[in-house]
Order: C-alpha cells, then sequence, then structure tokens
C-alpha cells in the first residue's frame, strides 16, 4: 500500500475512523488517544463529539495548553491513505508519570487490523 500520509488529526475523517474503531472490537488503539474521549465522555460515533476530541488532540501539543491532571503533552499524528484512516502515532514530548517511563514511553502508535502486513509506505513524489 502506497500513498501513506502523515496528517493533524481531522474531523473530516470521522466515518473512516469510526469503520476502523470497529475493526479493533473494543480493544484500545495504540496511538489514537482514545481514553481521552472517555475521560471527558465524549462518544465518539457523535460528530460533535468527535469534533470535541480532535480539537484535543490538537490542543494537546500546544505549550500554552492546560493539561489535565496526570497528563503530558504529545503531539498526535493520523496515518491516512487518500480519504482512509489507517492508524494514529502519539508523540510524548516528555515521561511525566511513572505509568510513562515505566510502560507508555515516548512513542505509542497502531495501525487498524485491516491495513496491517500490507507494506504501509509512503508515497513518492514524481520530480
Amino acid at each position: 500500500m502506497t500513498g501513506i500520509e502523515l496528517i493533524e488529526p481531522t474531523a473530516s475523517l470521522h466515518a473512516s475512523f469510526m469503520r476502523s474503531s470497529a475493526e479493533w472490537a473494543g480493544a484500545d488503539q495504540d496511538g489514537a488517544s482514545v481514553f481521552f474521549a472517555a475521560k471527558y465522555g465524549w462518544d465518539l460515533h457523535n460528530a460533535d463529539d468527535f469534533v470535541q476530541w480532535v480539537q484535543l488532540l490538537k490542543d494537546l501539543e500546544k505549550p500554552d495548553f492546560a493539561l489535565p491532571e496526570g497528563f503530558v503533552a504529545q503531539s498526535t499524528l493520523w496515518l491516512v491513505h487518500g480519504d482512509e484512516y489507517v492508524g494514529a502515532a502519539s508523540l510524548r514530548h516528555e515521561l511525566g508519570n511513572d505509568f510513562l517511563r515505566e510502560v507508555g514511553g515516548h512513542i505509542g502508535y497502531g495501525i487498524r487490523p485491516s491495513a496491517r502486513g500490507k507494506r504501509l509506505l509512503a508515497g513518492r513524489s514524481e520530480r
């Protein structure tokens, strides 16, 4: 599979993200930071809640953003193929608690089950 791009999270991929979510069958989507939706009581099936969650993912990397207690700043990127959500990567700016130091680390990532084993490659630009 070629033509993979890294982009900032966007609400325009709501339907694709939900299809990916269904593939995980209730398991945690590594790197996607879905736990923030649960923390705030957002139902990601609801478009308005999804918009709020996407905005939070973007805000978490801003230096002036008031982080939720116990969380650290992070940058989240989504892997997409055309208009299809493929996966996510979360890059934590610091390891600010014992869980991250011992288990979580600086990088969390996950690829949707249907995209695994397909040799994901970044597209090459023609020059």
